[in-house]
């Protein structure tokens, strides 16, 4: 008995869960039409967690992540973007682009978000091609530096030698 009017309540109420689905379905189609897609392209980077105290290097998967985020490569990234007609300030690409590093791996995935899919990947491969760049000119000058420093010290050294 009291199950048939658990049924002819929910019989009675019927048509109201039905149009308050068939309004919720109208308004987020209506919203999903007027929304801008936006696509992610994403570019992957592999390094090495190493440590060279000579050199001065210590960098971890994170720490090449939050590099990679930083000012300098955005503002390369938007010079090269300007050379081939895309336009982003530094801080525009920042907001575009994220860098992630798996703790327990050696990759970074660098992912780039846009309107248009071609300009999010042109954006993920110029960000991780100029961070490389960057970082390959980073540890050139430390090991220049280093070569240097032994050179002097093989220097003072050999003329150690010569006096004795």
């Amino acid at each position: 008995m009291e199950l048939q009017r658990y049924w002819a309540v929910i019989w009675k109420w019927l048509w109201l869960v039905i149009i308050g689905m068939v309004i919720a379905g109208g308004i987020s189609y209506f919203l999903s039409q007027r929304m801008e897609p936006v696509y992610q392209a994403a570019a992957t980077l592999v390094v090495h967690d190493t440590s060279n105290p000579e050199i001065g290097y210590d960098y971890t998967a994170k720490t090449h992540a939050e590099l990679i985020e930083a000012y300098p490569v955005m503002e390369e990234v938007s010079s090269e973007m300007e050379k081939l007609g895309i336009y982003y300030s530094p801080e525009e690409l920042r907001a575009k682009i994220s860098a992630d590093a798996n703790f327990d791996t050696p990759l970074i995935k660098v992912k780039a978000e846009d309107t248009d899919p071609a300009i999010a990947q042109q954006i993920a491969n110029t960000t991780t091609d100029v961070y490389i760049e960057q970082h390959q000119g980073l540890l050139q000058t430390r090991v220049e530096a280093s070569l240097s420093q032994i050179q002097t010290a093989i220097n003072e050294t050999t003329a150690d030698i010569e006096e004795l």
